[in-house]
């Protein structure tokens, strides 16, 4: 009876047996020790290389819109476009180890092809677009461990998959009709002279 009132005060205080006490502080233990080597990972990755330059491309060529520019000279801005997701996808693949964010940046570079293969408009559509700003802000989200970022890219793997495979056909397509449309224009300066 004795030990029935004691136990019944231990549980109104909500204090544990010696037990329970001791697998809470292991998973306190756990839970530490998994928090020390992601901030240790964490900080590994702030240091490297791919993510500096990562970092840069979204200040500079995005905010500073010196991609834009660039996209102004046809295939240039896709040539310098395709330089800088190098990084990301290094990252995401050797250091983070994410097939899904590696998926998003690709799918990320290919849009950002897509819209600098349209003609006339397409430098334009390019400074909105902004890839290397959502590259960073998704690797952002993985390297400092922000859940929303990282479960909505694992959520949206499957359709990644299928818009880079359409993705694909479509700056296929672009580039034919672009060195169709140039054809096209040389045949009609050419056409004068004889």
């Amino acid at each position: 009876m004795h030990e029935g009132r004691r136990e019944q005060v231990r549980r109104q205080l909500r204090l544990t047996d010696p037990e329970e006490q001791a697998s809470m502080d292991r998973a306190r233990a756990e839970e530490a020790e998994r928090h020390a080597r992601k901030e240790e990972r964490r900080q590994e990755l702030l240091g490297d290389r791919d993510y500096r330059i990562i970092l840069w491309a979204d200040k500079y060529m995005d905010r500073y819109g010196i991609d834009a520019l660039i996209g102004l000279i046809p295939y240039a801005g896709d040539v310098v476009g395709f330089l800088f997701v190098i990084p990301g996808l290094r990252l995401s693949t050797r250091k983070i180890k994410s097939l899904p964010l590696t998926l998003a940046i690709l799918y990320t570079f290919l849009i950002d092809a897509c819209v600098g293969l349209i003609p006339f408009v397409g430098p334009v559509l390019d400074f909105l677009f902004r890839a290397n700003s959502r590259t960073a802000k998704l690797i952002r989200g993985f390297v400092e461990d922000d859940r929303e970022t990282i479960r909505e890219v694992n959520r949206r793997a499957r359709y990644f998959v299928v818009a880079i495979i359409v993705l694909i056909i479509l700056v296929v397509l672009l580039a034919y009709l672009f060195l169709l449309f140039c054809r096209w224009l040389i045949d009609l300066g050419g056409g004068g002279v004889q």
